[in-house]
């Protein structure tokens, strides 16, 4: 499932002809971002034009969508910046079963603090130690 960064879930589906609304300049910005406007044809706003289509197509090709140019509500999820999978339990296209939640988000970078014991020296306090999972 695509992740793309935006703070508004998708409530209706976008293409030509949708009325004007920060979801699609949320669209558009996200189109930009990944490459999928070349030749700089959209201009970022609240409006989904041609441009806009031929982005969504572009990024429905790269992402083994129907290219369709209209984005529909299932077509990626919303975030507001980078997340870590906690768990996989992925429904696509479709809610979850009754009792069951979508995959919990935690942050993309985790961190902790601790002592550590280092035989043999050459760390320093603030140096950076990557734990294996």
């Amino acid at each position: 499932m695509p992740l793309l960064y935006g703070r508004l879930p998708a409530w209706r589906p976008l293409s030509v002809g949708v009325d004007d609304g920060p979801d699609v300049r949320q669209l558009e910005r996200n189109l930009v971002a990944l490459g999928h406007d070349p030749d700089r044809d959209i201009t970022v706003d609240d409006h989904f034009t041609r441009a806009t289509r031929a982005a969504v197509r572009r990024w429905q090709e790269a992402a083994g969508l129907e290219e369709t140019g209209s984005f529909e509500q299932g077509d990626a999820v919303w975030q507001p910046g980078p997340v870590r999978v906690g768990t996989l339990d992925a429904y696509w296209r479709s809610p979850p079963p009754p009792g069951r939640s979508p995959s919990p988000w935690t942050p993309a970078a985790l961190f902790a603090e601790g002592q550590v014991e280092v035989a043999g020296g050459g760390l320093r306090a603030g140096d950076l130690v990557v734990v294996p999972a």
